[in-house]
């Protein structure tokens, strides 16, 4: 069996997949969600749950990545709980078991993430949201266009990390890796220009709170979850981390696997502010 740190759930590939899958059959229910969040529908949204959550049985028969759309639907309605004021599980408690077989499944942990609630939502009329509202797809969008950057910066993070400082070619990678980072400005900027603080605060921030999951408890979707940590730990602490960066958000198991691989390396790139240059230690 492949070990799901061996694939690529960030692919663009793989993303396609998943966008399209409807394992619970949940289009319908999500469309309503927004209804149902409007006017604070609390047992509605918590039927919904019930009629979604599908049996551990089902689950053993799920691709993987109908195992990452089912926890990005069955995310959604209980972060939509959360936000209208009670803790989801203990109201669904069925749906426990099932979260923490696709989380395992999917070496994730076992809530939807902000790649659930963007990246692998789909786009269109099928499109996952809380409100509704334009500005929620904006916010969503804005963080789906940096992905597939941060994807390519890990890779060339990775190639960087077995590159001599001197080799021509290190400065070839970093310019490019630079460009891939500053995709981050642009959505910041889209963010900026669409999406009201006064609505952010509001009417959306509330989606993603922190609910509790067998005792744990995990931050939700938020566009503050991603990873951009694995670029700063694969650049400048691939050797000298901290055990407080295993506690960061979590992040496709694929894109893990590069920032381990990119720390692995005899050579590691570190910076000399007091000479303002890079040097090499060995």
């Amino acid at each position: 069996m492949t070990r799901t740190l061996e694939i690529e759930l960030g692919s663009s590939i793989r993303t396609a997949v998943i966008r399209e899958l409807d394992p619970l059959a949940a289009d319908a229910l999500c469309f309503h969600m927004r209804r149902h969040n409007e006017h604070a529908d609390v047992p509605a949204l918590v039927a919904a749950v019930r009629g979604l959550v599908p049996s551990l049985d089902e689950v053993a028969g799920y691709s993987l990545e109908a195992c990452v759309a089912a926890m990005r639907d069955l995310g959604m309605f209980l972060g939509s709980i959360k936000r209208h004021g009670p803790e989801p599980v203990p109201l669904v408690p069925e749906v426990q078991p099932v979260l923490l077989e696709l989380g395992r499944r999917t070496d994730m942990v076992p809530r939807d993430t902000v790649h659930h609630y963007t990246t692998w939502n789909p786009t269109g009329g099928r499109q996952r949201m809380y409100t509704g509202d334009i500005q929620e797809a904006y916010l969503q969008e804005s963080v789906r266009m940096v992905f597939p950057h941060l994807r390519e910066g890990l890779e060339l993070a990775e190639r960087l990390s077995g590159s001599d400082v001197a080799d021509p070619k290190f400065a070839v990678l970093t310019d490019e890796l630079t460009a891939h980072v500053e995709t981050m400005v642009s959505s910041i900027d889209m963010v900026v220009a669409n999406v009201s603080p006064e609505f952010f605060a509001r009417d959306l921030r509330a989606y993603f709170e922190e609910i509790t999951v067998d005792g744990r408890v995990l931050l939700g979707p938020a566009a503050a979850q991603v990873p951009l940590w694995l670029i700063d730990q694969a650049i400048w602490a691939s050797d000298n981390s901290e055990p407080e960066y295993e506690e960061f958000p979590p992040a496709p198991p694929d894109w893990v696997r590069r920032r381990c691989r990119g720390g692995a390396g005899e050579q590691r790139i570190r910076c000399d502010t007091r000479a303002a240059r890079p040097i090499r230690v060995r």
